[in-house]
């Protein structure tokens, strides 16, 4: 599978949506990328939820940054984005089934089941990968999908 052709196609199916909310689409896809074994509807699922996520939680500055790349033995894709950003304490367990960030007005604001990351990372770990986060409150996130890849 080519993490590129996933990136792609999911990206047209939320153009118009990032378009109409007045958000910036940056992308940063690397060309000489290694195929994966992956089932490809899975991976755009992972994708497509972070890049919604990115737009619920992106209230002041809309500008949404997606990579993909090469990390050792793995392939990964990236959403960046400039929106509220998650507090260390919650970034421990944002991937839980259920788990809703703690701060009250911000529940309240985003509708929400606390399924999404937990079905991210069940996504990334049948297939070996990593669903990682890393983010500053105020500033925004960024998500990492890291899926293995085989040398032969």
């Amino acid at each position: 599978m080519n993490i590129n052709e996933v990136v792609d196609n999911s990206i047209q199916t939320f153009t118009l949506n990032l378009e109409n909310k007045g958000f910036l689409l940056n992308t940063e896809l690397h060309p000489n990328l290694p195929s994966v074994m992956a089932d490809k509807e899975a991976i755009a699922e992972a994708f497509i939820n972070l890049v919604d996520n990115a737009i619920k939680y992106s209230h002041e500055r809309k500008e949404i940054n997606i990579r993909t790349g090469l990390v050792q033995n793995a392939v990964f894709i990236q959403v960046e984005d400039r929106g509220i950003g998650i507090s260390p304490k919650d970034q421990k367990y944002i991937f839980d089934k259920f788990y809703r960030v703690s701060e009250k007005n911000l529940a309240n604001k985003v509708k929400g089941s606390g399924l999404g990351l937990a079905i991210v990372k069940h996504i990334m770990d049948a297939h070996k990968g990593k669903a990682e986060v890393e983010s500053i409150p105020g500033s925004g996130s960024v998500f990492r999908l890291t899926i293995p890849f085989s040398k032969n």
